[in-house]
C-alpha cells in the first residue's frame, strides 16, 4: 500500500502500523548499512488542554535502517511515566519545559491553592536525544531520569534515576564519547554551600557489570560565578587535557 508521498527523493511503502519501507532513487546509492536513531518532542492535545512549549511534546522515537541503498523507517512513543499517566487521564498531569501540569478538578478551592507550593515530579520525557551509556541506548532529557531503548524494536525498557548512581540533579542529554568508551556528561548538584556543576564519567562496559551505571563518578566540579543564582545549560564542551590532567 504506498502512502502517497515522498521524503528526499524516497517513496515510502506501509509495511505495518509503524514501519515504512523506501527504495530510493536510481542516482542514489548505498553501500553501507546503518541503524539511526532519533528523538523528539510531537506536540499532543488531551482533551482541551495544549502544551505551551515546542519542546513540550511527548517524546517519540525514530528508527532509519539503511541496508544496501534500502531505508525502513520505523516510529514509536516513548512510553514514560509521563506519556503513560498524560495518556491515562486525557489530560497534561506532568509540568513541563514551559507547561504547567493542569490541577486537579477533584480538588477543593483550598487544595488547589496549596498545591501550588508543592514540589513539582521532575518530567521523564526523554525528548531530546539518545544517549550511549555502556553500549546501551538511553533516551533522555534534562533531568535526572533516563529510559533505556531497544534500538531495534524501539520498546522502553527501563527507566533510569542518575541519582541512584551518581549524586547530581540532573544532566544534558548531550554528552562526549572519549575513544576508549567512556562517556563523560555535565550535571548539576545543590548543597548546603549552593550549586555546583559537575563533570561526570560512566566508564566502558565491563563483562562482569550488573548494574546499568556501576562505576559512575564525579571527575571534578566547579562553582558557577553566583552560586545561588546557577546558570542554564543545554550542551558543553571539553578539553582532553583538562580530562586527563
Amino acid at each position: 500500500m504506498l502512502e502517497g508521498y515522498r521524503v528526499w527523493g524516497a517513496r515510502f511503502v506501509k509495511l505495518k502500523e509503524d514501519q515504512y519501507l523506501s527504495n530510493f532513487c536510481d542516482k542514489i546509492q548505498f553501500v553501507l548499512s546503518s541503524n539511526v536513531l532519533l528523538t523528539h518532542f510531537l506536540n499532543l492535545v488531551y482533551s482541551h488542554f495544549r502544551y505551551n512549549h515546542l519542546f513540550d511534546g511527548m517524546a517519540l522515537m525514530h528508527q532509519f535502517r539503511i541496508d544496501d541503498g534500502i531505508i525502513t523507517y520505523m516510529s514509536k512513543f516513548l512510553h514514560s511515566d509521563t506519556y503513560c499517566i498524560n495518556r491515562a487521564h486525557d489530560r497534561i498531569m506532568v509540568s513541563e519545559f514551559g507547561t504547567v501540569a493542569m490541577p486537579d478538578p477533584c480538588k477543593s478551592i483550598f487544595e488547589r491553592f496549596t498545591s501550588r507550593f508543592d514540589i513539582l515530579d521532575a518530567t521523564d520525557n526523554g525528548s531530546v536525544n539518545f544517549v550511549l551509556y555502556k553500549g546501551d541506548y538511553y533516551a533522555t532529557t534534562e533531568t535526572s531520569f533516563i529510559h533505556k531503548v531497544n534500538p531495534h524494536t524501539l520498546e522502553t525498557e527501563e527507566k533510569i534515576n542518575l541519582t541512584k548512581y551518581i549524586a547530581v540533579n540532573g544532566a544534558t542529554a548531550h554528552p562526549h564519547y572519549d575513544p576508549d568508551g567512556t562517556t563523560y556528561n555535565m550535571g548539576n548538584s545543590y548543597g548546603k554551600h549552593g550549586t555546583m556543576y559537575n563533570i561526570i564519567a560512566v566508564p566502558p562496559q565491563l563483562s562482569d557489570d550488573e548494574e546499568t551505571l556501576r562505576g559512575a563518578k564525579i571527575v571534578c566540579g566547579f562553582e558557577p560565578e553566583d552560586s545561588l543564582n546557577p546558570s542554564y545549560y543545554h550542551s558543553f564542551g571539553l578539553l582532553y587535557l583538562l580530562i586527563d590532567s
